[in-house]
């Protein structure tokens, strides 16, 4: 008889989930962005916890915040789970609508410091569940949140640039952007700066101030340009004799606005500068 309550004892220990300590609580360590698309941002949410249930491969139903705003899950989240000490290392593959996310995130978004929370119910094999409840606060600009600056390039694109009144008193020129908006309200954005150049000389720079990005499609937007560079016109003057066409490259930064600061986020494209007399 004993010998029987030893071995079904050993077998629910088996099955049970590990036990954490009273009042323990998770760390949200980092987050990856791995994959960006115009519908859809995919991350690793890499956090430890103080329990967890059986299984390498796991299920989490329940509720995730950042700077406190609910953001909407596509549930179950499936996470990758090993011991790690007398913890676990859990990492939770999170996928979001892009344009199911709510516009709280921008009116409350700070460019210092990202508070995220996760609670809900982990759940494993053989029926095993535990609770989740893991907070962080992450630095933008670190390791703590990692996303490649070639995630942005399917939201931003040179459309162009043209050039007129060459070897006038006056050369103006206006270049061309367009910017994909994947959210589901105006984005408000501070400013935007640019430098056109050609063959690695600046041809031209401008900036544009206090502009508005419709959501759900493209808008195109319109940069003035300053050309003040004797060479940069001698280049364009060149280009008029030889066909009126130059190729260019736009760079600079679009700052959006946050709730308590702005974030700068990456131009970066390669285009035609058309001349005219």
């Amino acid at each position: 008889m004993k010998r029987l309550a030893a071995i079904a004892l050993s077998v629910l220990s088996l099955l049970a989930p590990p036990l954490a300590a009273a009042g323990a609580k998770g760390t949200i360590r980092a987050v990856e962005v791995t994959s960006l698309t115009r519908q859809r941002a995919f991350l690793f949410v890499r956090t430890s916890l103080p329990a967890a249930a059986r299984g390498a491969r796991q299920t989490f139903k329940g509720e995730a915040t950042a700077w406190g705003v609910p953001v909407p899950l596509k549930g179950p989240v499936q996470v990758a789970v090993q011991p790690s000490g007398q913890r676990w290392d859990a990492v939770f593959l999170v996928d979001f609508d892009l344009a199911q996310l709510p516009a709280a995130l921008l009116q409350k978004g700070s460019p210092t410091a990202l508070p995220v929370t996760l609670k809900g119910t982990l759940s494993g094999e053989a029926g095993t569940a535990v609770t989740v409840d893991a907070s962080g606060s992450l630095r933008p600009g670190t390791s703590d949140l990692l996303a490649g600056r070639e995630l942005a390039t399917s939201f931003v694109r040179f459309a162009g640039a043209s050039l007129s009144g060459i070897g006038l008193a006056e050369t103006k020129g206006e270049a061309r952007i367009a910017v994909y908006n994947p959210l589901g309200f105006d984005v408000a954005l501070r400013g935007i700066r640019y430098v056109l150049s050609s063959g690695g000389r600046e041809v031209a720079r401008g900036s544009r101030q206090g502009l508005l990005v419709r959501p759900g499609r493209e808008n195109e937007i319109v940069l003035p340009l300053t050309v003040g560079n004797v060479a940069a016109i001698a280049a364009a003057g060149r280009a008029v004799a030889s066909g009126g066409k130059l190729s260019g490259q736009l760079e600079g930064e679009i700052v959006v606005k946050l709730g308590t600061g702005d974030v700068k986020i990456p131009l970066a494209g390669s285009g035609t500068i058309e001349v005219m007399k």
